[in-house]
Protein backbone atom coordinates (compact mmCIF):
# COMPACT_ATOMS: atom_id res chain seq x y z
CA UNK A 1 0.00 0.00 0.00
CA UNK A 2 3.13 2.38 1.02
CA UNK A 3 3.93 1.82 -2.72
CA UNK A 4 0.17 3.05 -4.02
CA UNK A 5 1.03 6.48 -1.58
CA UNK A 6 4.55 7.37 -3.28
CA UNK A 7 3.04 7.04 -6.84
CA UNK A 8 0.70 9.81 -5.30
CA UNK A 9 3.36 11.81 -4.52
CA UNK A 10 5.80 11.46 -7.51
CA UNK A 11 2.61 12.29 -9.47
CA UNK A 12 1.74 15.34 -7.79
CA UNK A 13 5.38 16.00 -8.06
CA UNK A 14 5.44 15.87 -11.22
CA UNK A 15 2.28 18.38 -11.50
CA UNK A 16 4.68 21.13 -9.59
CA UNK A 17 7.50 20.28 -11.74
CA UNK A 18 4.86 20.25 -14.45
CA UNK A 19 3.21 24.12 -13.88
CA UNK A 20 6.34 25.32 -12.89
CA UNK A 21 8.19 24.56 -16.23
CA UNK A 22 4.88 26.20 -17.74
CA UNK A 23 5.16 29.44 -15.39
CA UNK A 24 8.67 29.38 -16.51
CA UNK A 25 8.08 29.63 -20.04
CA UNK A 26 4.97 31.92 -20.14
CA UNK A 27 5.96 34.40 -18.17
CA UNK A 28 7.46 37.94 -19.32
CA UNK A 29 11.28 37.97 -20.19
CA UNK A 30 11.67 40.91 -17.87
CA UNK A 31 11.23 38.34 -14.99
CA UNK A 32 8.38 37.89 -12.63
CA UNK A 33 6.52 41.13 -10.97
CA UNK A 34 6.12 41.19 -7.20
CA UNK A 35 2.64 40.23 -7.36
CA UNK A 36 3.45 37.21 -9.30
CA UNK A 37 6.23 36.47 -6.81
CA UNK A 38 4.26 36.13 -4.15
CA UNK A 39 1.41 34.32 -6.20
CA UNK A 40 4.62 31.52 -6.84
CA UNK A 41 5.69 31.47 -3.49
CA UNK A 42 1.71 30.64 -1.81
CA UNK A 43 1.14 28.41 -4.65
CA UNK A 44 4.79 26.20 -3.94
CA UNK A 45 3.55 26.77 0.13
CA UNK A 46 0.07 25.66 -0.84
CA UNK A 47 1.69 22.44 -2.85
CA UNK A 48 3.92 21.80 0.05
CA UNK A 49 0.71 21.78 2.21
CA UNK A 50 -1.24 19.18 -0.17
CA UNK A 51 1.82 16.85 0.02
CA UNK A 52 2.13 16.88 3.95
CA UNK A 53 -1.12 16.26 4.33
CA UNK A 54 -1.23 13.44 1.83
CA UNK A 55 1.72 12.30 4.07
CA UNK A 56 -0.02 12.37 6.79
CA UNK A 57 -3.09 10.37 5.31
CA UNK A 58 -1.04 7.63 3.68
CA UNK A 59 1.00 7.17 7.46
CA UNK A 60 -2.76 7.28 9.09
CA UNK A 61 -3.91 4.48 6.67
CA UNK A 62 -0.99 2.43 7.17
CA UNK A 63 -0.98 2.49 10.78
CA UNK A 64 -4.73 1.76 10.61
CA UNK A 65 -4.40 -1.69 8.59
CA UNK A 66 -1.70 -2.35 10.76
CA UNK A 67 -3.28 -2.26 13.66
CA UNK A 68 -3.82 -5.56 15.19
CA UNK A 69 -7.08 -4.57 16.81
CA UNK A 70 -8.26 -3.50 12.89
CA UNK A 71 -7.10 -6.93 11.45
CA UNK A 72 -9.15 -8.56 13.99
CA UNK A 73 -12.05 -7.00 13.89
CA UNK A 74 -12.19 -7.26 10.43
CA UNK A 75 -11.59 -11.18 10.38
CA UNK A 76 -14.27 -11.28 12.81
CA UNK A 77 -16.86 -9.26 10.12
CA UNK A 78 -15.70 -11.27 7.28
CA UNK A 79 -16.64 -14.75 9.75
CA UNK A 80 -19.58 -13.71 10.67
CA UNK A 81 -20.83 -12.83 7.14
CA UNK A 82 -19.45 -16.31 6.37
CA UNK A 83 -21.41 -17.84 8.74
CA UNK A 84 -24.80 -15.52 7.93
CA UNK A 85 -24.35 -16.80 3.67
CA UNK A 86 -24.02 -20.15 4.96
CA UNK A 87 -27.06 -20.12 7.29
CA UNK A 88 -29.19 -18.73 4.97
CA UNK A 89 -28.14 -21.11 1.89
CA UNK A 90 -28.45 -24.26 4.84
CA UNK A 91 -32.11 -22.67 4.88
CA UNK A 92 -32.61 -22.30 1.64
CA UNK A 93 -31.51 -25.92 0.87
CA UNK A 94 -33.90 -27.01 3.41
CA UNK A 95 -36.90 -25.28 1.74
CA UNK A 96 -36.02 -26.75 -1.38
CA UNK A 97 -35.97 -30.10 -0.02
CA UNK A 98 -38.90 -29.89 2.27
CA UNK A 99 -41.18 -28.75 -1.45
CA UNK A 100 -39.57 -31.46 -3.37
CA UNK A 101 -40.38 -34.43 -0.65
CA UNK A 102 -44.35 -33.21 -0.38
CA UNK A 103 -44.95 -33.38 -4.29
CA UNK A 104 -46.11 -36.67 -5.16
CA UNK A 105 -46.49 -36.15 -8.77
CA UNK A 106 -45.63 -37.94 -11.56
CA UNK A 107 -43.41 -36.39 -14.03
CA UNK A 108 -45.30 -34.89 -17.12
CA UNK A 109 -45.07 -37.52 -20.28
CA UNK A 110 -43.99 -40.22 -18.42
CA UNK A 111 -46.23 -43.32 -18.95
CA UNK A 112 -44.53 -45.31 -16.66
CA UNK A 113 -45.61 -43.69 -13.45
CA UNK A 114 -42.16 -42.53 -12.92
CA UNK A 115 -41.81 -40.14 -9.43
CA UNK A 116 -40.56 -36.41 -9.71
Amino acid sequence: MATDWNEVGERFGALGRTLQGSWSTTRDDAGPSEDEQEAATEVRGALDKVNASLDDLADAITRTVNDPDVHRAATSAAGGLVEALGASLDDLAGRIQSRGSRRDETAPGSDDGEQV
